[in-house]
Protein backbone atom coordinates (compact mmCIF):
# COMPACT_ATOMS: atom_id res chain seq x y z
CA UNK A 1 0.00 0.00 0.00
CA UNK A 2 0.88 3.63 -0.43
CA UNK A 3 -0.19 6.74 1.41
CA UNK A 4 0.43 10.46 1.44
CA UNK A 5 -0.83 13.53 3.23
CA UNK A 6 -2.27 16.14 0.89
CA UNK A 7 -3.68 19.59 1.49
CA UNK A 8 -7.35 20.23 0.72
CA UNK A 9 -8.77 23.68 1.42
CA UNK A 10 -5.97 24.28 3.92
CA UNK A 11 -6.59 21.05 5.85
CA UNK A 12 -4.44 17.91 5.86
CA UNK A 13 -6.05 14.90 4.17
CA UNK A 14 -4.65 11.37 4.38
CA UNK A 15 -5.00 9.52 1.06
CA UNK A 16 -3.99 5.87 0.76
CA UNK A 17 -4.31 3.02 -1.71
CA UNK A 18 -4.13 -0.51 -0.32
CA UNK A 19 -5.04 -3.61 -2.35
CA UNK A 20 -6.40 -1.39 -5.12
CA UNK A 21 -8.78 0.53 -2.83
CA UNK A 22 -8.19 4.28 -2.48
CA UNK A 23 -9.47 6.02 0.64
CA UNK A 24 -9.34 9.54 2.02
CA UNK A 25 -9.63 10.39 5.71
CA UNK A 26 -8.79 13.36 7.88
CA UNK A 27 -5.04 13.43 8.53
CA UNK A 28 -5.55 15.01 11.96
CA UNK A 29 -5.23 12.63 14.91
CA UNK A 30 -8.35 12.49 17.07
CA UNK A 31 -6.21 12.52 20.24
CA UNK A 32 -4.38 15.86 20.24
CA UNK A 33 -4.49 16.98 16.62
CA UNK A 34 -1.13 15.78 15.34
CA UNK A 35 -0.76 15.41 11.58
CA UNK A 36 -0.50 11.72 10.68
CA UNK A 37 2.21 10.03 8.66
CA UNK A 38 1.91 6.91 6.49
CA UNK A 39 3.65 3.80 7.83
CA UNK A 40 4.77 1.75 4.79
CA UNK A 41 5.62 -1.35 6.82
CA UNK A 42 2.23 -1.59 8.56
CA UNK A 43 0.04 0.16 5.93
CA UNK A 44 -1.33 2.41 8.66
CA UNK A 45 -1.63 6.08 9.56
CA UNK A 46 0.56 6.81 12.60
CA UNK A 47 0.60 9.89 14.83
CA UNK A 48 4.10 11.14 15.61
CA UNK A 49 2.95 12.78 18.87
CA UNK A 50 1.73 9.86 20.99
CA UNK A 51 1.80 6.81 18.69
CA UNK A 52 -1.91 6.44 17.93
CA UNK A 53 -2.39 4.25 14.85
CA UNK A 54 -5.23 4.06 12.33
CA UNK A 55 -6.13 1.68 9.50
CA UNK A 56 -6.29 3.06 5.94
CA UNK A 57 -10.07 3.51 6.32
CA UNK A 58 -9.55 5.60 9.48
CA UNK A 59 -10.47 2.92 12.02
CA UNK A 60 -8.54 3.33 15.27
CA UNK A 61 -6.03 0.50 15.76
CA UNK A 62 -4.39 1.64 19.00
CA UNK A 63 -4.40 4.72 21.21
CA UNK A 64 -4.29 6.96 23.17
CA UNK A 65 -6.75 8.20 20.52
CA UNK A 66 -10.26 6.95 21.35
CA UNK A 67 -12.08 7.85 18.09
CA UNK A 68 -11.70 6.86 14.45
CA UNK A 69 -10.61 9.36 11.82
CA UNK A 70 -13.26 11.19 9.82
CA UNK A 71 -13.71 9.56 6.40
CA UNK A 72 -13.76 11.89 3.41
CA UNK A 73 -14.85 11.51 -0.19
CA UNK A 74 -13.37 13.24 -3.20
CA UNK A 75 -16.36 15.65 -3.17
CA UNK A 76 -15.88 16.68 0.49
CA UNK A 77 -14.58 20.24 0.79
CA UNK A 78 -12.69 19.48 4.04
Amino acid sequence: GQGAVANRAGRPVAVSTVDGVTRAVSAVCTHLGGVLAWNDAECSWDCPLHASRFAPDGTRLEGPALRDLTPLTPADPE
